[in-house]
């Protein structure tokens, strides 16, 4: 008898142990998904903004999109500035699928040359993009990127 419980005691301990590995797993799985999930929201939002031009050369902040711009009338990254996206959408407005409770968020700023961390509201010919993305109140990816005035030379 006792060594019927002394082996049930010791199975039960095994599969709670082997248990708590599986659910920290499936975690881990779930966390890699959604990180990759954000970091392609963030890429394909990214590459539509890089594809864009430069715009506003003049001092001070940026203005923030209006509410309920489409993005298919965005002609430079300025238009980008403030863009608050939930779920997420294409170019054309269509839901990216998968995309619900899933929040993309973009940020325009002109920055130091020298110092690219420090923004300004004087025009350096440098702006930081920054597209965040989050998963409830979780942010899951953020993506940061500079553009130069002198890369539209380069690029046409």
């Amino acid at each position: 008898m006792v060594e019927a419980t002394a082996s049930v005691v010791l199975v039960a301990v095994l599969l709670v142990g082997a248990l708590s590995a599986a659910g920290t797993s499936a975690r881990f799985r779930l966390a890699t998904a959604q990180r990759d999930f954000a970091a392609a929201l963030a890429a394909q939002l990214a590459d539509e903004i890089a594809a864009k031009a430069y715009g506003s050369t003049t001092d001070g902040k940026i203005p923030e999109i209006t509410s309920g711009a489409s993005r298919a009338s965005f002609t430079t990254i300025d238009s980008y500035n403030g863009l608050r996206e939930s779920p997420p959408v294409g170019p054309t407005g269509v839901s990216v699928p998968g995309a619900t409770g899933w929040v993309r968020r973009t940020t325009v700023e002109r920055v130091v040359r020298a110092d690219p961390s420090t923004a300004t509201t004087s025009e350096t010919g440098v702006k930081r993009i920054q597209i965040d993305v989050s998963f409830g109140k979780e942010s899951r990816y953020t993506m940061t990127f500079l553009r130069t005035a002198a890369w539209e030379v380069v690029r046409n």
